[in-house]
């Protein structure tokens, strides 16, 4: 990567923030501290610390693109031959009612937060290679500020989208996942794996199944690896011992899945995450995504 190359990725991407009225100095990730999210992390340990990056989850930057380009933006997309993309190839009916991007700052549509998402998705649509060499340098960044407290980063790509970072996140031809053996990286996925946890074939990259509506019992009964589950309990409620056969982790306590088994085990527990209501104090019909516990 040359000085070059990286500063044309920025001018590129500070140009299409603009055009969506954005920031003046966009970012990928979000900082653990800045994030309701990741915030308790530091709660829990001093030793790791978290960045996220959010996309518009699923079809959303489809959506955010029509309501928030400017006529200019549509002009590049149009010259340029850009095309949409779902970022949550395996999403359901239910995740994408209760996805994180439709609620806090992420969820308020011509917010500060949906326009930085949306130059964000511009830029993987347009400008993949770019898109990638930013991810890859404020990566860079991050573990140096991290380090400099004694802490190690660990990097979520997937905040709100499930993007294949195995096969998708390279600079040139070599995967952001190689460049970066120093940094833990951990997503969910939806993806009908039939075992996650610590990849095999890339030692830092931890990624736990999410379980979505669609899964059985079979589904636990037969996965190798740790499931995250929603469920429907208000903040601070009692979770119970086991789920769906599987010992259970609080998967509020905080956002470092990778934590939550040692590098050397697989784990197969259950992964529970209380659901809170909206500010209206209601929900959206989720189909059976966010599972009722006894």
């Amino acid at each position: 990567m040359s000085k070059t190359h990286l500063a044309s990725a920025q001018a590129k991407f500070w140009v299409v923030s603009h055009l969506v009225g954005g920031g003046q100095n966009p970012k990928m990730f979000t900082k653990q501290s800045q994030s309701a999210k990741t915030a308790h992390n530091a709660e829990w340990t001093d030793k790791l610390e978290q960045i996220v990056m959010y996309l518009p989850q699923a079809n959303r930057g489809r959506q955010l693109f029509d309501e928030l380009a400017s006529p200019r933006l549509v002009m590049l997309w149009d010259s340029l031959g850009g095309k949409h993309r779902n970022v949550c190839s395996h999403s359901t009916p239910g995740c994408r009612a209760a996805c994180l991007g439709n609620s806090g700052h992420l969820g308020i549509s011509g917010g500060a937060a949906s326009r930085a998402m949306l130059a964000r998705y511009v830029m993987l649509c347009l400008f993949p290679y770019d898109f990638w060499l930013l991810v890859d340098h404020e990566i860079g960044l991050a573990k140096k500020r991290v380090a400099r407290c004694g802490k190690t980063l660990v990097c979520r790509v997937n905040g709100t989208s499930d993007l294949d970072v195995v096969t998708e996140a390279y600079v040139g031809d070599e995967s952001i996942l190689s460049r970066h053996p120093d940094v833990m990286f951990q997503d969910y996925t939806k993806r009908p794996l039939v075992r996650s946890g610590w990849r095999t074939i890339v030692p830092n990259y931890y990624l736990v199944r999410s379980a979505t509506e669609r899964d059985d019992r079979a589904m636990f009964d037969e996965h190798e690896g740790n499931v995250v589950v929603p469920v429907n309990l208000p903040k601070g409620a009692a979770l119970p011992d086991t789920f769906m056969g599987r010992p259970v982790i609080d998967g509020d306590v905080h956002d470092l899945r990778c934590a939550d088994t040692p590098r050397d085990e697989r784990g197969n527990y259950a992964v529970l995450v209380r659901v809170k209501k909206r500010a209206d104090g209601k929900r959206p019909d989720t189909h059976g995504f966010i599972r009722e516990v006894k």
